[in-house]
């Protein structure tokens, strides 16, 4: 059983910018699906270029095969792209087709939900710097190959390029962060009391911790009522720049002080008291709101932080 110490509440905030949980109907689908048409026949020219499917009376050039491993990347991201519009048509499709029946339907509306809980994987947080390591070094293979053949060598090529591989070291480096977190660690989610969550009455959540946590020497659990809205304003004469505003409307932390150890802990029961002015989840408005639940631990080893969206 862990032990919380002390709770604390705080108003209205700016939070540093972060991605925008979009809802179902946030993005339109045939973006998704132009991108990934692309994207896809990009990559399938270049490899079907590359690989001699296409007839032509060169013989190919040196380096050649880069251009293919930059069409397969580039095949890779179409796909990964058309996964999202799957997604994101899947969850349309369960979309309840009554509205406005029940607090319920009204929370699918906007989300497409799990009503038990919601999960972090492990790996989740790996993909996006991995996929961006690999597209980097696909891009920049054909760069390497004419850069470096070149004679006699360009110096300020060379720096660009020295410049771009120094990115590529930093993802690399973010991404076995990631791994390594993830390999310590595991699967993590917080399960509701009710669904969707009631302003009205006391907030009722379990955090599940993963099953790679031992000892922590300190923890913060804050759940945050957050509003994101674009602003727009002037630059240059006429011309207007959007801005995402992110800013926390009210925010309340559980605070565990003493060291404690969170091994064969099954779940921390979290109970928040809100005020039920504040608004509910909605992500198809402008401005929109959510809640989350972040999650920040203190181990001997490296931390731990989660965060999840709630219903």
């Amino acid at each position: 059983m862990i032990s919380l110490d002390r709770f604390e509440e705080q108003r209205r905030q700016r939070l540093p910018d972060r991605s925008f949980p979009t809802g179902p109907g946030a993005t339109s689908l045939w973006i998704f699906l132009l991108f990934a048409g692309i994207f896809t026949l990009a990559g399938g020219i270049l490899l079907r270029r590359e690989l001699g499917v296409f007839e032509s009376g060169s013989q190919g050039t040196p380096g050649s095969w880069s251009w293919a491993v930059m069409g397969g990347s580039f095949c890779l991201t179409g796909i990964g792209i058309a996964v999202l519009a799957w997604n994101r048509l899947r969850a349309h499709h369960r979309q309840p087709k009554v509205t406005g029946n029940s607090a319920q339907d009204r929370a699918f509306l906007d989300r497409d939900w799990n009503p038990v809980h919601t999960k972090i994987s492990r790996w989740a947080p790996l993909w996006a710097p991995l996929g961006s390591t690999l597209f980097l070094i696909a891009f920049l293979t054909p760069f390497h190959c004419f850069i470096l053949g070149e004679e006699p060598k360009n110096g300020f090529a060379l720096a660009a390029l020295a410049l771009f591989d120094v990115t590529i070291v930093v993802c690399g480096w973010k991404t076995l962060v990631k791994f390594l977190h993830g390999l310590r660690y595991g699967h993590s989610r917080v399960s509701f009391a009710s669904f969707p969550c009631f302003k009205e009455e006391p907030i009722q959540l379990q955090w599940h911790p993963p099953s790679g946590l031992n000892q922590v020497t300190q923890g913060h659990f804050t759940l945050r009522c957050i509003e994101q809205a674009y602003i727009e304003h002037e630059t240059h004469g006429r011309e207007t720049d959007r801005e995402l505003l992110t800013e926390q409307l009210w925010s309340g932390t559980w605070t565990q002080d003493l060291p404690q150890s969170y091994r064969h802990v099954p779940q921390v029961d979290l109970t928040f008291t809100v005020d039920p002015e504040l608004p509910a989840t909605h992500l198809r408005r402008s401005p929109s709101h959510f809640w989350e639940l972040e999650v920040k631990l203190k181990t001997d080893g490296p931390d731990f932080e989660a965060t999840y969206l709630l219903p």
